[in-house]
């Protein structure tokens, strides 16, 4: 799935992406690999859904443009 970042939350620890149709997805911004993720930045990664809670997370994710 592809999106584009909109948000980092540096104080709760964790970053948004938003995807083409709108919805938001939330990823982890402890894990080593999502480092270097920016606000705009354009993404691909995988979508979970969170069973218990409904949430809406992002994995693997991967930069494939940079917003400069």
């Amino acid at each position: 799935m592809i999106g584009k970042c909109k948000k980092i939350d540096r104080e709760s620890g964790i970053g948004y992406i938003e995807n083409e149709n709108g919805f938001i997805y939330g990823f982890d911004l402890d894990d080593p690999s999502n480092k270097s993720i920016k606000t705009n930045d354009t993404v691909e990664f995988d979508p979970v859904q969170i069973a218990y809670t409904n949430d809406k997370m992002a994995t693997e994710i991967k930069v494939i443009d940079v917003e400069s």
